[in-house]
């Protein structure tokens, strides 16, 4: 799942998806239950939420670890990593 770009002309062709987008698509297209879900940016929070089991992989892709706790500290680092500064990304 992927945000639509025509090279040829460089434009989106659709609405960015990037952090919560992602997960509103997937209920509002009716995508199964995720059982396994993995993803090397905290900005997926949101997906990862949606899934039965959650990695987070770190190391240049080297190691899986298991989703971090959301607490102050991750939740912190995911605030920053989804805050773009572009408002199409944090409309609800």
């Amino acid at each position: 799942m992927a945000t639509e770009y025509d090279p040829e002309f460089g434009v989106f062709l659709n609405n960015l998806m990037y952090a919560k987008e992602k997960a509103k698509y997937i209920f509002d297209h009716g995508f199964p239950m995720i059982d396994n879900f993995y993803s090397d940016s905290l900005a997926d929070t949101p997906l990862a939420l949606c899934a039965e089991k959650a990695h987070l992989v770190t190391n240049h892709a080297s190691t899986v670890i298991d989703w971090p706790e959301l607490d102050e500290n991750t939740m912190s680092k995911v605030r920053e990593k989804i805050d773009t500064g572009w408002d199409i990304h944090l409309k609800e």
